[in-house]
């Protein structure tokens, strides 16, 4: 599972939980089943907290990085970072 789901699960309501995790488990193979999940989890803000933490963990790790001297194994690093954030999936 990922953040996004776990969080959609927290909280919502236990005939919603059944439904979800019945669906993972049993029709992850059928698209119009892994659409419902997927639009689940949209609705349920699970997306938007999943980004929410993402930009938390990012801003931490420049925090970390800036502790550091300039040097290109940073530079890679803070690229890395930056890329991670950036990419599409």
């Amino acid at each position: 599972m990922t953040l996004p789901l776990i969080h959609a699960l927290s909280k919502a309501s236990w005939m919603d939980k059944r439904r979800v995790i019945n669906i993972i488990k049993n029709n992850s193979n059928e698209s119009a089943k892994v659409k419902e999940v997927i639009e689940f989890v949209k609705n349920s803000g699970g997306i938007a907290y999943a980004k929410e933490v993402m930009m938390k963990f990012y801003q931490e790790s420049l925090d970390l990085l800036n502790e550091f001297k300039e040097s290109p194994y940073k530079s890679s690093l803070r690229d890395l970072v930056q890329f991670t954030i950036e990419r599409k999936s």
